[in-house]
């Protein structure tokens, strides 16, 4: 566990990753967050709307007038992972968010100093879709 981690939080942070996903406004980001929690149990993935610009909009096109770039809507999917999941679940969704089709996004995998699990009391019952 990092140095920088409080002693006060470190003794219930899990080491781990976060994979931060850039997703086209088309569903892709419901759809993956529907599958982390069926299929990986993961119940504490975020979602969050925002406007983008691709870089590749900055080069200049034939025709195009020398317009300014429009900015697009995108959905950032966030996701919090054990360190002995991270691979697997960086694959995971990259294969599942269709990032190899063109214009699927791009996913980012980054170091997190520790974070707390959310697990819900036995007994409760999952929402419906």
């Amino acid at each position: 566990m990092n140095s920088t981690v409080l002693p006060a939080i470190a003794q219930h942070a899990n080491a781990g990753a976060l994979i931060t996903c850039i997703l086209p406004e088309d569903g892709t980001d419901h759809e993956l967050l529907q599958k982390l929690r069926k299929e990986k149990g993961i119940i504490t993935a975020n979602s969050q709307s925002c406007q983008g610009i691709s870089i590749l909009s900055l080069l200049p096109k034939e025709g195009k007038g020398n317009k300014a770039p429009v900015a697009e809507g995108v959905r950032i999917v966030s996701i919090a992972v054990p360190t002995d999941q991270v691979a697997a679940m960086f694959d995971y969704v990259c294969d599942t968010a269709k990032i190899d089709r063109p214009m699927g996004g791009v996913v980012l995998l980054g170091p997190l100093h520790g974070f707390t699990p959310f697990l819900l009391p036995e007994g409760v019952e999952d929402e419906q879709d």
